[in-house]
């Protein structure tokens, strides 16, 4: 085979998630709220079946709790194994972080206009104050996919990770600009399927952002 499949899978809801607010880079930081278990739970439930060769995830606890609910519903793979990867962590919103962005209570547009400004109408420029800048972060993801689907031709994998760094990736297999980074949120506990060609090192997009489960 020439071909790999990679399973992106966003994890559950999170407590900041529900009030709407920009989590923190660290791996204590977040963790599922009750309903992002659950959609977590749905998740594992629907991937059940997959053939899994391997599962990475991110080391946040978010992403780790949701990635090890998907381990522990699997029929096929027993012993399957999860690979922890910090280059599958968020989006560092740096002094952004524990800001509300709720449309009628923004504190970034608030305390940081001109930040704000550019997410909303250049978003290829957007970066955080001692945070991630946008482009660089969705170069490097792009790159960490195509390594990881690289080093497992003919397999399927799993990648439990974050709204940004899915976003980043199907934006590049689309051929995207930034500038449209706005137009899609990759939704909790949703799944994007993407083959990898080794030949040609294209990806091409099956699914994006299911959440019919």
């Amino acid at each position: 085979k020439h071909s790999s499949i990679l399973i992106l899978v966003r994890h559950g809801r999170s407590i900041l998630n529900e009030h709407k607010r920009l989590q923190p880079w660290t791996p204590e930081g977040d963790i599922l709220s009750p309903s992002g278990r659950i959609q977590a739970q749905l998740l594992a439930r629907i991937l059940r079946f997959l053939d899994f060769n391997t599962i990475y995830t991110s080391d946040f606890l978010r992403v780790e709790e949701t990635a090890k609910l998907i381990v522990q519903h699997q029929k096929t793979q027993r012993g399957l194994q999860l690979r922890t990867d910090i280059a599958l962590r968020d989006f560092n919103f740096g002094k952004l972080v524990g800001l509300s962005v709720r449309p009628n209570h923004n504190e970034m547009a608030v305390q940081f206009p001109q930040i704000h400004e550019l997410y909303e109408n250049d978003t290829a420029q957007f970066y955080a104050p001692d945070g991630d800048r946008l482009s660089e972060f969705s170069s490097r993801a792009s790159t960490r996919l195509e390594e990881i689907a690289d080093a497992n031709i003919g397999k399927v994998i799993g990648i439990a990770t974050h709204d940004f760094w899915i976003r980043s990736v199907l934006y590049s297999s689309w051929q995207r600009p930034l500038s449209e980074f706005l137009s899609m949120r990759i939704r909790n506990a949703s799944i994007s399927i993407v083959e990898y060609q080794k030949g040609s090192h294209a990806f091409h997009v099956l699914v994006a952002n299911d959440v019919n489960h």
